[in-house]
């Protein structure tokens, strides 16, 4: 068994957040990934140290994060932005959602103007806070790279859009960045990496990436931001994570885990529902049956939630425990079909967990069930060979104090979110009252689970 020995890349943490943001739609193409390659190479170009290519990377990485649903990317996605209010709402919530993370805070602040338009030197500032060169030039490459067209050769693309970026200068961007990415656009290779299936090292051995040494308090800060990027697009969801974590925990202390173990528990409940990022949320709100086609997509996110932690070596328990809630006993579980030889006790326990915070969480087609609702339904589990009878008889010896942690713990990531969206400023909150996307989870007050 692998612990977390207390040394993660940062690149590797955020690597893993972009790619899963991106795998909601096709139409993203690993954008933010592109981003993040060409923001790199203007910073050189504009003589960037390497400390600030890698915040300049990070930021790429990350921003278009706080754009919740695929729809709202896939808008930005289109040349023309439209909305400033609207725009700057999802630049605002992926800078509240980092900010407080001390490796991402400067990344943050480049997020928080990446879309301000130069407006001949007006752009220096923006609702009165002065906007880093850094924002202007994430501002330039992720217009640059929606341009690009995957079904034509990249380099007879590239007159085309440096063309359309020079016809921005002064009005749209700022000059000099124009000036630097022109630099950078002559050259071939830069076009070639953009649609290269290795971007993702290009980038690594190409910045020097940060290894942060992170404690446990340091790595349970970032898994609660990563479960609020999971979490925060439904209502139905909104708390979900933390319910887990907390359920998780308490069963693990229970079943002999020691205090360490128990914290990494909490990590896997927090990170394990990280490939729900590449299911649209229209889906998960969807109160009538699924499809084939919706279930199969519902499906998948415990295999990207596997391969997305598998490239952190450091985090290798953690990712057995996290993403293998769906395997059952009797070996027709998902997404590889492991049966009771095969499964560690971490991750039978991190099923039960999901499968009990789940069942007493509304869901779009039905009603939270009680506390003994629940308990019945894990006894049919466990009938069915899907869930481990040991521990789900831990769950209910102790199921008051268990249900309890868990409403506590919901209830706070709950109020949590309620500050959140209270930071994000009043002229980008729709006329209904909600910051569209997330703040649902808040206007609803996911009855179920405080009452």
């Amino acid at each position: 068994m692998h612990f977390f020995n207390g040394y993660i890349k940062v690149f590797d943490l955020v690597y893993s957040i972009s790619k899963a943001a991106d795998l909601v739609s096709k139409k993203l193409g690993g954008h933010q990934l592109r981003v993040a390659y060409a923001a790199s190479q203007v910073g050189r170009a504009f003589g960037m140290n390497a400390e600030q290519r890698q915040d300049i990377v990070l930021a790429g990485l990350l921003h278009d994060v706080g754009g919740i649903s695929a729809r709202e990317r896939i808008k930005l996605l289109g040349f023309e932005t439209g909305n400033q209010d609207k725009v700057d709402q999802h630049c605002e919530i992926g800078y509240q959602l980092l900010k407080n993370f001390e490796p991402l805070k400067t990344p943050a602040d480049i997020i928080r103007f990446h879309h301000v338009p130069w407006k001949n030197g007006e752009g220096e500032q923006h609702r009165g806070m002065e906007v880093p060169l850094a924002s202007h030039v994430i501002h330039l490459v992720d217009r640059a790279v929606v341009l690009l067209d995957d079904s034509r050769p990249v380099v007879q693309q590239s007159s085309e859009i440096i063309r359309k970026i020079k016809e921005g200068r002064k009005q749209r961007f700022n000059p000099q960045v124009v000036q630097a990415f022109e630099d950078v656009a002559s050259n071939e290779a830069f076009w070639l990496d953009l649609f290269s299936d290795e971007l993702g090292e290009i980038i690594r051995k190409d910045t020097r990436s940060k290894t942060l040494d992170m404690d446990m308090s340091n790595l349970l800060d970032f898994t609660r931001i990563l479960s609020s990027m999971i979490d925060f697009r439904s209502r139905f969801t909104a708390a979900h994570s933390a319910g887990v974590a907390s359920t998780a925990r308490a069963l693990s202390l229970m079943c002999g885990f020691t205090q360490r173990e128990a914290r990494m528990m909490t990590v896997a409940g927090h990170l394990h529902d990280l490939g729900k990022l590449a299911v649209p949320v229209e889906i998960i709100e969807k109160p009538g049956k699924l499809t084939t086609d919706e279930m199969a997509l519902v499906r998948s996110h415990t295999y990207y939630s596997y391969r997305l932690l598998g490239q952190i070596p450091s985090l290798q328990t953690v990712n057995e425990w996290a993403s293998l809630h769906h395997e059952r006993l009797d070996g027709k579980g998902y997404p590889f079909g492991l049966d009771e030889t095969e499964l560690t006790l971490g991750a039978r326990l991190m099923a039960v967990a999901d499968v009990f915070t789940a069942a007493i969480e509304e869901r779009p087609y039905r009603s939270a069930m009680s506390l003994n609702q629940a308990v019945i339904l894990l006894d049919t589990m466990v009938m069915e060979q899907a869930l481990d009878s040991d521990i789900v008889e831990k769950l209910k010896e102790n199921k008051e104090e268990i249900y309890s942690a868990c409403i506590a713990a919901q209830g706070s990531a709950i109020r949590a979110f309620e500050t959140f969206v209270k930071s994000i400023p009043e002229n980008m909150v729709e006329r209904n009252g909600r910051v569209p996307g997330p703040s649902s989870a808040v206007s609803d007050k996911l009855i179920s689970i405080v009452s």
